[in-house]
């Protein structure tokens, strides 16, 4: 077994085959509005997200994440992908975007004019060389893949397209082409700035772009900040952890070519490569710690670890620590620009002999505002092709310099002025064409385009697909097309039109979780980092902030909502602080942010202090909640929405933690009741789906052929237990049948290979939503898997009775509709049977008619086949106010039990059932009578008619019933 590595070096940390950096406590900017705080303040928050990623997805008997299991999951599922049942059993899906976004009514980041932003692009390549227009970019993203467009400098919207879904679950962090054979082109995946979603070497391609495989050679390089070619095509990369590396037959192999006795602060992280048009290869070494160092060498094809480097001089050694240093070149014009440890760029030097000397060029530190603190993830720099003296610097904002850095003056904004450019500048093209000055930038809101050196700018970024879900939510309401989700960095976004669409940014900074109350839609929740909410409560239309704790919680906190009681219920520990706590906040509809409370769960632990990981709100039993935790620990808790720390432990039941491994659950869900329970962990090296069919009492692992990877996301089919959809680390996987250890999962072909971190499903018409992190959201309908097409189900009043009418335009094997009925949308009871036609291709319609209302009406179809298997209907909700009885008999005619609905409460009732003698058979007296009455006989009531007398505050009404 391998041993955990964990090397701490001064202000950095590797935890395993991640890295993740030892932040400052500067603060970012101060903000105007929430929005603005929210967004920019990563230099203290960004280490909770790496951390948590970490811990939920590393191995528990190794302690770190196993980087080389993705690439055999990704292989895994391209295999099972080109399968014969995957074609056959795959889900038809709905690419919903956004394809971009633009502001909501409130609480979105402020932009000027009217621009779009579509996600984190960390790298570019303009093909100049296949096209001389300039009309085709290539941006590579976070975690989307890489992308292009041919119509980059066209008045039209840009049409970008993906160039291959299977790289989507590749962050892709720089591009590059072989100038001797332009059609050769490489990208080296997994962004060294975020590690956020990890790579899996470097992929080539022959056929400028059009298709692309992995080179074997690469497997091992996960994160990486450049890729470049030289005049003579050998390819060097610019690693996170791997130091410098070249290939010099087109990526066969690859050798470390970094200079010996570097004593750059961890010299392995090779921050920034260029090549000059002279053909001098410059590079940055080092991260973090106190010292950065510049070597360059005239000879890139032949430079090896004990030759041909040099060591320039001039930039700052030691007395100032140098955390991060970015390079530009121009011909024998070299600039870097170094990051202190407060992650701020605070000097520009430059050097006009080629990279051997350097000058220090502003004798006072730059404003904050250009970093944000945030220097070591968001860096670029810029030369004006027409004068070396100009230069741009992007950060959080650009600024720009006409005097060789000596002072800066900003150039864009990022949010409530003008010109707009998204925050988070990671790659920067400038350039001479065509009598312009065009510059490029790629930055956390997508592609944005300068036409006359920066003065004006335009967003590029319609039709890009890119962003990153962390939830998604989905409106109750049959055939609506409003969604929610919660979007890394770029907010909480909300789309309400059909198809592939844009969306509108509803609130700011980090979304995270979100909910759609799907009993009372107007309700809806986002979230930003810990315990901070944003609420609406009037269908999304405008939203309110509030915060119940801005430490305490993940940095993505889980949570999940009663939607009959308005109670919600969160995560309260993070990474750092485990404390088995988890947050209640009674009446979250209408409360302010001081009424939760904390409560501390024991139970949690399994042997160590744990958090809250997974919630789930039983849809079946009222007051019930399921949570779980980075332990694997499941619990079950009644009277979930009233317990405090004295009465939590009476109402814990463990119901998982003696089957389960010692990881992270991320996802609770239940089938068609409360017995049948779907649970999925993220941690690789454990079977990472369990289910159960007796309420927790036993379990069985599921993985069957599963490769070994975070699984996210789970949810029965509705209406069948056997039948699972996940969402998992390369994309969707379903199953026809649940069968142990023999479980056969089917990748779906039509939808990307990209971590899936979200499903939720609809309902009222069986649709179901994807969030994922990379591709943005997905829609499906899960009809198409009924045995019976269903192609209409309603209800209606008619003559005081519900009239139920449904129509089936295909039937196979079928053999009756069983009607369901409800009175609280969770107890559902059948009320009658209908016969199927069979087997049919044409249109059958079907009717049945309920004489016993109650005052709200739930009914569904269970459609049953002749082999034993069933689907559920969608639910059609049927109102009825009785115009003088205060008594309606659901059970009617009854068994061993007789449900009553009192229509108009009262303090006392008393119910006698009398035979046709006039004698009282049964009689049963209840105080404080109100809602459903559940009346139970033993076998001393004989079977025929009988009249039910109810005797209700001195009021006296009567039924006539029939016991079967």
């Amino acid at each position: 077994m391998r041993k955990t590595l964990l090397l701490l070096l001064a202000g950095f940390v590797v935890l395993g085959s991640i890295a993740y950096y030892k932040y400052s406590a500067s603060p970012a900017l101060l903000s105007e509005s929430y929005n603005e705080e929210e967004s920019e303040n990563k230099a203290e928050n960004q280490r909770e997200r790496f951390d948590q990623l970490f811990e939920e997805m590393k191995d528990p008997a190794l302690g770190y994440v196993p980087n080389d299991r993705l690439a055999v999951a990704i292989e895994q599922t391209k295999a099972l992908r080109n399968s014969a049942l995957a074609r056959t059993d795959a889900m038809t899906w709905i690419e919903r975007g956004p394809i971009y976004d633009s502001l909501g009514p409130s609480n979105g980041n402020g932009r000027a004019g009217y621009s779009y932003t579509s996600g984190i692009i960390q790298s570019m390549l303009l093909d100049t060389i296949t096209d001389p227009t300039g009309n085709t970019l290539f941006a590579g993203t976070n975690s989307g893949g890489l992308w292009r467009c041919t119509n980059f400098l066209s008045a039209d919207p840009p049409n970008w397209q993906p160039v291959n879904d299977f790289m989507s679950n590749l962050g892709v962090a720089s591009i590059c082409r072989n100038p001797l054979s332009p059609n050769i082109m490489y990208v080296a995946t997994g962004d060294g700035n975020t590690r956020d979603v990890r790579g899996n070497g470097i992929w080539k391609s022959v056929d400028n772009g059009a298709t692309w495989t992995v080179l074997p050679s690469s497997v091992n390089y996960r994160y990486s900040y450049k890729i470049l070619c030289d005049a003579e095509g050998n390819v060097f990369v610019a690693t996170a952890g791997s130091g410098l590396i070249r290939s010099t037959n087109g990526g066969a192999n690859w050798t470390s070519i970094g200079p010996s006795g570097n004593t750059a602060s961890n010299s392995s992280y090779v921050t920034d490569i260029e090549i000059s048009t002279t053909g001098r290869l410059h590079a940055s070494f080092g991260l973090s710690g106190i010292n950065v160092r510049h070597y360059y060498t005239d000879f890139p094809g032949l430079v090896s670890s004990s030759s041909g480097w040099n060591q320039s001089y001039g930039i700052r050694i030691a007395s100032v620590a140098a955390t991060r240093m970015e390079l530009a070149t121009q011909g024998d014009v070299v600039y870097a620009v170094t990051v202190n440890s407060a992650s701020n760029m605070d000097s520009c030097y430059k050097s006009t002999d080629g990279g051997a000397n350097f000058d220090k060029m502003n004798n006072s530190a730059y404003t904050t505002g250009l970093g944000s603190s945030q220097g070591w993830y968001a860096i670029t720099i810029g030369i004006d092709p027409d004068n070396p003296n100009t230069i741009i610097i992007g950060g959080l904002d650009a600024y720009k310099s006409t005097n060789s850095g000596t002072t800066i003056t900003r150039l864009t904004y990022w949010v409530n002025n003008s010109p707009y450019v998204h925050a988070d500048h990671h790659e920067m093209d400038w350039f001479k064409k065509d009598g312009e000055s065009r510059i490029i930038i790629g930055c956390d809101g997508g592609v944005f385009l300068s036409r006359n050196g920066g003065n004006n700018w335009l967003d590029r970024n319609q039709n890009m697909g890119i962003k990153q879900f962390y939830s998604c939510a989905i409106h109750p309401a049959a055939g609506s097309n409003m969604l929610l989700a919660g979007s890394q960095d770029n907010g909480t976004h909300q789309i309400n039109t059909p198809g592939k669409t844009h969306s509108k940014e509803v609130t700011g900074g980090d979304g995270c979780y979100v909910h759609i109350n799907q009993k009372d839609p107007q309700i809806q929740f986002g979230s930003y980092i810990y315990n901070q909410y944003r609420r609406s409560v009037n269908g999304g239309a405008t939203w309110s902030s509030l915060n119940l704790s801005s430490t305490a919680g993940y940095f993505i906190n889980p949570f999940d909502y009663d939607d009959s009681l308005n109670v919600m219920f969160a995560s309260n520990a993070n990474t750092s602080s485990p404390n088995n706590q988890i947050r209640i906040w009674q009446n979250a509809n209408t409360a302010g942010s001081t009424t939760s409370i904390t409560v501390a769960i024991a139970e949690l632990s399994r042997g160590g202090t744990a958090n809250a990981t997974a919630f789930k709100v039983s849809p079946y039993t009222p007051k019930m909640l399921y949570v779980g935790s980075s332990r694997g620990t499941l619990l079950k808790i009644v009277n979930a929405n009233n317990v405090t720390n004295s009465t939590v432990s009476d109402s814990v039941t463990d119901i998982g933690s003696s089957s389960f491994p010692s990881g992270t659950i991320k996802c609770i869900n239940t089938g068609t009741d409360d017995q049948n329970i779907v649970v999925t962990f993220t941690s690789y090296g454990v079977n990472n789906v369990w289910v159960t069919n007796n309420g927790g009492a036993t379990w069985s692992d599921v993985d069957g052929n599963l490769p070994d990877m975070p699984v996210w996301n789970a949810t029965f089919f509705p209406g069948d237990n056997s039948k699972i959809i996940l969402g998992t680390e390369t994309g969707v996987f379903t199953t026809s049948e649940i069968n142990g250890s023999n479980t056969v999962w089917t990748p779906n072909p039509g939808f990307p290979m990209v971590r899936t971190s979200m499903l939720r499903v609809r309902k009222s018409d069986n649709t179901i939503v994807a969030g994922t992190y990379g591709r943005g959201l997905w829609t499906a309908n899960l009809n198409q898997f009924l045995p019976i097409t269903l192609s209409a189900f309603s209800g209606q009043l008619d003559n005081k009775t519900a009239l139920l009418k449904w129509s089936t335009s295909n039937e196979l094997n079928a053999r009756n509709f069983d009607i369901e009925k409800s009175t609280d949308e969770i107890h559902y009871k059948r009320i009658g049977t209908v016969n199927a036609a069979g087997n049919s291709s044409a249109r059958k319609d079907y009717s049945f008619r309920d004489q016993n209302l109650a005052q709200h009406n739930y009914y569904r179809l269970r459609m049953n086949d002749l082999d034993g298997k069933n689907k559920m209907s969608q639910v059609v909700l049927i109102k009825y106010q009785a115009p003088t009885q205060s008594v309606i008999v659901i059970t009617n005619p009854f068994r061993d039990r007789l449900d009553v609905q009192l229509a108009r409460p009262g303090n006392q009732a008393k119910l006698q059932l009398i035979n046709m003698n006039g004698s009282v058979v049964a009689e049963k007296i209840i105080t404080n009578a109100s809602g459903l009455i559940s009346w139970q006989f033993n076998s001393n009531v004989s079977a025929g008619a009988y009249i039910l007398r109810s005797q209700i505050d001195g009021k006296t009404f009567t039924n006539k019933v029939i016991k079967n």
